[in-house]
């Protein structure tokens, strides 16, 4: 059963090479899309930048950050935003409700992969990844002004918490997305799901307190998408985060995955 299970992902990994492959190509041959995607990705990251440059401009920190710790955490949401939006969210998850409603999901059901896959990972959108690059630029900068060189450890821990976090945001977008299938107008659940990951991630979980915190941590524990990783290169790794958040990246792909298998029965394909 190993066996069969890594040559499963061995296969999806070599056709998600493909994938992006194409996509890549697809963009290049469209230069002046590209070129206004690019122009709105940076234009975005730049007023990123600037609402947290303004904000400190009147205080010296949050819930404990300084503006060199929040700017680091803006760098690593940065680069989440960038792999959400373009490998979800964009040219998948978005017009997902749109494709069952006009019938368009036959084609994936009748292709020899797993129709998941199809729907929300083989439509990538090449510009917005490229906000992982300013996103890198800031957490280095972030760490030369802080003087600050993370160890080996926390920057292993790290991102291994960083992977659950994407694993995390992957399945809530999935589940909420999914409802698509039987809420068949219901066009608004992607973008509840994309702008429901991007405001809980900008702020740091020390911020959330209470019924909220329980809420983030362990219902929608949205703080293990970025907060949680940038403590843990910042400050060190917290080992009931580390379990805690593989734990829960487990449990919501499982969760994910049941929940899409369900909500797929309710599709009528474009013939009946």
């Amino acid at each position: 059963m190993m066996h069969m299970a890594v040559k499963t992902i061995i296969k999806y990994l070599k056709i998600y090479r493909v994938v992006w492959k194409y996509s890549i190509i697809e963009r290049a041959t469209y230069p002046a899309e590209f070129l206004t995607g690019l122009i709105v990705e940076c234009g975005y990251i730049g007023i990123f930048v600037l609402f947290f440059t303004v904000l400190f401009g009147h205080i010296t920190e949050i819930a404990g950050w300084n503006y060199y710790e929040m700017l680091f955490l803006a760098g690593i949401n940065l680069i989440n935003g960038g792999l959400y939006w373009s490998m979800l969210f964009a040219s998948g998850l978005m017009r997902l409700p749109e494709d069952i409603k006009n019938g368009n999901v036959d084609i994936a059901l009748l292709k020899p992969i797993n129709p998941l896959f199809t729907l929300t990972l083989s439509k990538p959108y090449f510009t917005s990844i490229l906000s992982v690059i300013p996103g890198v630029y800031i957490i280095y900068y972030a760490l030369a002004q802080l003087h600050r060189m993370p160890s080996l450890l926390d920057i292993l821990f790290g991102s291994v918490l960083f992977c659950c976090g994407m694993v995390i945001a992957y399945a809530i977008a999935v589940m909420l997305s999914s409802l698509s299938f039987y809420f068949l107008n219901a066009s608004a659940f992607p973008e509840i799901a994309a702008r429901g990951i991007d405001f809980y991630t900008r702020s740091p979980h020390s911020v959330y307190t209470g019924a909220l915190r329980i809420v983030l941590f362990f219902i929608i524990p949205v703080v293990f998408i970025s907060s949680i990783p940038s403590s843990t290169v910042l400050r060190g790794v917290e080992f009931q985060y580390l379990f805690l958040g593989i734990g829960l990246a487990a449990a919501f792909l499982c969760m994910a995955i049941l929940v899409w298998n369900r909500m797929i029965r309710y599709y009528s394909s474009a013939s009946s």
